[in-house]
């Protein structure tokens, strides 16, 4: 099986100094990949390199996916004017308004958040943004999913339920966690790296 993801002897220096080393890295395709460490470990600078954000990097990389077909949802993601509905419908403005509010509906529903539909973005708390955000990159179906801490600000329902969101994904899954939530993380059953000093 190819692979999405080949990553080979990865470097990010900052200052003189190494800030996230990957020795050798590969995500197969529909596999869920989460990585553990401590704050300033470089993990959110390796899903930034995945992305195609970084460039300043030494070492290879080699995605099988095109940019477009990437989603990223940041720590603090950015919110759109408006609507939690107007914010997750944003990437399939070109379908049809009732085939589209139907899978916004959807949408919602499986994140719990429904009851937020009509509520501005900017009065939700940061956990209830990262699951809007995380609602809105699914709604473009990406093939690829990168996700920089997920748990962060979420109570234990919302841990739960975006455990359950996530397991139930069959798109390629990276996404990247402090050790305090790992224990919700492994809910997903994929594979994980926990090494506070790589990444």
């Amino acid at each position: 099986m190819n692979s999405i993801i080949q990553i080979t002897d990865l470097q990010v220096i900052r200052g003189k100094k190494p800030i996230c080393q990957v020795p050798t890295l590969e995500i197969q395709p529909n596999h869920k990949f989460g990585i553990v460490g401590t704050n300033g470990s470089g993990k959110t600078t390796l899903l930034r390199i995945i992305a195609g954000l970084e460039h300043d990097f030494q070492g290879t990389l080699h995605c099988s996916l095109p940019q477009n077909q990437i989603g990223f949802v940041h720590q603090r993601p950015y919110m759109f004017k408006g609507t939690v509905h107007e914010n997750v419908c944003y990437g399939i403005r070109s379908m049809a308004a009732s085939d589209r509010d139907a899978l916004v509906q959807q949408m919602l529903e499986s994140f719990k958040i429904q009851h937020l539909a009509h509520r501005s973005c900017q009065q939700l708390s940061g956990g209830e943004q990262r699951r809007v955000a995380l609602a809105r990159s699914l709604m473009r179906q990406p093939k690829l999913l990168l996700i920089d801490e997920p748990f962060a600000d979420l109570d234990d329902e919302g841990i739960a339920t975006t455990c359950t969101i996530l397991g139930n994904l069959t798109q390629t899954t990276i996404l990247i966690s402090s050790p305090t939530t790992i224990h919700s993380a492994l809910a997903i059953n994929g594979e994980f790296v926990l090494d506070s000093n790589a990444f």
